[in-house]
């Protein structure tokens, strides 16, 4: 199948649902000098402070993925990061092997199933403090005026 038609069908035929879809896989960052100010914001915000280290590179990993890669954790085949950006974040976070990151996207997937909970709203707090950086012009004009 070329997805290229099922992209054009699916828009023609369910607009909304093609946005959805389209906004759950297009990356908002991209360049991996915003990875340290990720890890430094997650670390000094108040609102986490009562994470332990667990809980606290599970919040790194996953709020790094909902924004560089947006779509590999509703379908790992859909994305993985760009080249070097793993090892990016594993320079960032003190990790000896980018297997790490691995690791700990796996543990942060769970606590994304349910968006509405603490986990999921405090991953949409980072992102929202990362919006200015956005790639995507529907986020812009939050900052417009």
């Amino acid at each position: 199948m070329n997805e290229q038609y099922i992209s054009r069908a699916l828009k023609q035929l369910d607009y909304p649902l093609y946005r959805r879809i389209s906004r759950m896989v297009t990356p908002m960052l991209e360049d991996e000098k915003h990875l340290a100010e990720i890890y430094a914001f997650i670390h000094e915000c108040e609102d986490f402070k009562h994470y332990d280290q667990y809980m606290m590179n599970c919040l790194v990993v996953a709020a790094v993925y909902e924004m560089y890669c947006p779509g590999s954790f509703f379908v790992n085949s859909v994305m993985k990061l760009k080249v070097g950006l793993r090892d990016s974040l594993c320079a960032v976070m003190g990790f000896n092997s980018p297997e790490m990151v691995n690791y700990w996207k796996g543990r942060s997937a769970p606590f994304l199933k349910f968006r509405n909970k603490a986990f999921g709203l405090n991953v949409d707090k980072v992102i929202a403090e990362f919006k200015k950086y956005s790639l995507l012009s529907e986020d812009w004009e939050l900052f417009e005026n």
